[in-house]
């Protein structure tokens, strides 16, 4: 998935699973209940989009390392570099990141 620029995880979905089983606060709702959540959830959505529509984001150094990512992966699989040269990189993406 990196190199057609998709996401490599499904983060973003068990995520929004996990917040809204806790936003229900049930696993079976009744069906009013589960409406009633669903309105508080659109409502939560639209105030983020707001928000984001009045903020700069930044997601440059994301799209860096994203970039990063993917010419390394162009790399090895075109033989320009070994498996350790590969991992060596992709620590140093990593940690980058989280620095």
């Amino acid at each position: 998935m990196t190199l057609v620029g998709g996401h490599r995880t499904n983060n973003m979905t068990e995520g929004w699973n996990n917040g809204f089983a806790k936003l229900c606060g049930h696993k079976h709702p009744t069906i009013w209940k589960l409406i009633r959540k669903i309105k508080m959830e659109i409502s939560a959505d639209d105030a983020k989009l707001a928000l984001d529509a009045r903020s700069v984001r930044k997601l440059g150094q994301t799209r860096t390392i994203e970039t990063r990512l993917e010419n390394l992966c162009i790399q090895i699989q075109e033989g320009k570099i070994g498996v350790l040269d590969f991992l060596t990189a992709v620590s140093h993406n990593i940690r980058k990141r989280y620095d």
